[in-house]
């Protein structure tokens, strides 16, 4: 089981997580408010980037497939435009607590030193290999608490 876990951690890891399993499922309109856009500036975003949509209430699935693109390609561009964008959305069974702290740390756009020392602010001392799930339960806290704390949070 480790070798395959050392195999899949090695997989690329897309830019952009999703913001819950299956959101490829979700109408613009819910991706959109998800990400903290209005449906018609999700429609004026990918528009721009030459991807066509017809209506807020289509599917994301949907509109990749038209555009010949990824429904992950499409999230990811509404992502990057957001105000949210530096936001990371802790979805459970997602496989984000396997992240290490680096990773982590580089999602949220935070350099490793200063992750460091949020951390260490709140009496959590840890190294940047150490995977989230186990920074957590070492400090008797869950996987999203920790991302609580390095985003400013409790």
């Amino acid at each position: 089981m480790d070798i395959g876990e050392k195999i899949k951690n090695r997989w690329p890891k897309p830019e952009t997580m999703p913001p819950a399993p299956h959101a490829e499922l979700f109408p613009l309109k819910k991706v959109a408010q998800m990400v903290g856009l209005s449906p018609q500036k999700a429609i004026d975003v990918l528009g721009s980037k030459g991807i066509k949509v017809e209506s807020s209430d289509e599917i994301l699935k949907e509109i990749a497939a038209k555009n010949n693109t990824t429904p992950a390609r499409i999230y990811e561009i509404l992502s990057r435009t957001s105000k949210k964008a530096k936001e990371f959305h802790f979805q459970p069974g997602s496989g984000m607590e396997k992240l290490t702290l680096r990773e982590v740390c580089q999602d949220l756009q935070i350099s490793p030193q200063e992750c460091l020392e949020i951390l260490k602010k709140h009496g959590i001392a840890t190294d940047l290999n150490q995977q989230l799930r186990d920074i957590a339960f070492k400090n008797g806290k869950y996987p999203y608490q920790i991302l609580e704390i390095l985003q400013g949070g409790k």
